[in-house]
């Protein structure tokens, strides 16, 4: 045992676990809410494909976020046993991230049994509360406490303004909330897209229907990107003027700007246009995929 302890101690591993539970997340998230607000526009439209769309949500994500959460929360949190009860951060997140799986998958696999709306759709909206409350302990463990050590200096609504602004963890919490919905989006907008060219199983007004659900939540996730990358860009440039400027750094900014912008653009043709293309889809995933590469692991990196 202390052999695999010390094994997954090493840096880069502690790294990747970090990546892959952050991606288990995301994914429990997103598809939660996803799901959710398909369940609620139902109630209010009973003959559309909303049902059949909500529980296809979580099939497509639901493999992703036990293999990811198996691995990446093994990764992150079994090194850390002995002193995680020490770590109230780290341990809430650890209990929020497995009540959120616990809820999610009891909703994936209860869509055919529990009828009554009422009684399923919360559990999807516990999930992703339940996410969220996990991220929130990640992302902003020591930032209330803070707040409330600063609050007493601050006298003017400029200054509270500038102190949250000048927090990163904040920006990146927003940027990890819209990233969460994008990448379920994203898994069930591929999702769809293989079906419909495989196998079928649904009626033509489905697929177009679920392609426009999707693609909407997607380009609205990656259009309000444009909130917290700006934000941490700015905090940047007021640490180190000019930094993004300078070689090799300006090459890494113009990448990330350009990758983004053609898998935007891309994305706006297809679902302005409603269509339903496989090879399309996975364009704009790898464009974003990249765009996240350049700067989750370039010298911009926080």
């Amino acid at each position: 045992m202390d052999i695999i302890i010390n094994y997954l101690m090493i840096p880069q591993l502690q790294t990747a676990g970090a990546i892959i539970f952050l991606l288990a997340l995301a994914l429990l998230l997103g598809s939660s809410l996803l799901a959710f607000v398909s369940e609620i526009k139902h109630s209010s439209s009973p003959k559309s494909n909303l049902p059949t769309m909500s529980h296809n949500i979580t099939r497509s994500t639901w493999l992703g976020v036990v293999l990811f959460s198996l691995l990446g929360g093994t990764t992150v949190f079994l090194p850390l046993y002995l002193t995680l009860m020490n770590s109230t951060p780290l341990l809430i997140t650890g209990l929020s991230s497995s009540l959120a799986l616990i809820f999610f998958l009891l909703y994936h696999f209860t869509a055919k049994i529990i009828k009554l709306k009422f009684i399923h759709a919360p559990l999807a909206l516990f999930a992703a509360g339940c996410a969220l409350g996990a991220a929130i302990f990640w992302y902003l463990p020591h930032t209330c406490a803070a707040w409330f050590a600063a609050k007493s200096h601050l006298s003017t609504t400029e200054d509270i303004l500038f102190w949250w602004l000048g927090r990163n963890e904040v920006a990146c919490f927003l940027h990890f909330i819209l990233n969460a919905v994008g990448v379920a989006a994203l898994f069930f907008l591929l999702a769809n897209a293989r079906e419909k060219e495989n196998k079928r199983k649904q009626s033509r007004e489905y697929y177009f229907q679920a392609a426009g659900y999707a693609g909407r939540w997607l380009l609205t996730s990656v259009t309000l990107q444009i909130l917290p990358l700006g934000w941490i860009f700015y905090n940047l440039a007021v640490a180190n003027p000019g930094m993004l400027f300078t070689t090799p750094k300006v090459y890494w900014f113009a990448g990330i700007l350009s990758t983004a912008l053609l898998g935007w653009l891309l994305l706006i043709k297809i679902t302005k246009d409603g269509l339903v293309n496989r090879r399309a889809t996975m364009i704009i995933a790898l464009f974003f995929i990249i765009s996240l590469n350049l700067f989750h692991f370039g010298p911009l990196r926080l």
